[in-house]
């Protein structure tokens, strides 16, 4: 006899299939994907914008700026994907399944 737990992680394997967790995974991550493709297109516009500019201090904060800022970005969202990573296997390993 399955203890109440147990019937519960087999009723949530049982209501999504793996057609639907893909859907699931792409709707997340499309915007995401999206993001990736057209962020190096306009920074190149602002760039080009800028170096036609009288003032090259413009220029020269655009690319220490986004410099700055990816940085920044790279350090904490790695950090946090670490981090996220490191909950979920934990999480998978004590078979503490969560329905979003």
């Amino acid at each position: 006899m399955l203890g109440d737990e147990e019937k519960k992680v087999d009723d949530l394997d049982a209501t999504i299939g793996n057609k639907q967790a893909l859907c699931n995974v792409w709707n997340l991550g499309k915007w995401i994907m999206l993001n990736a493709i057209f962020h190096p297109i306009y920074t190149v516009v602002n760039a080009m914008v800028l170096g036609h500019q009288e003032n090259e201090k413009m220029l020269a904060g655009l690319g220490l700026g986004s410099l700055t800022m990816g940085i920044g970005a790279l350090s904490i969202g790695s950090s946090f994907l670490g981090a996220t990573g490191t909950f979920i296997s934990h999480a998978y390993g004590q078979k503490e399944y969560r329905q979003c």
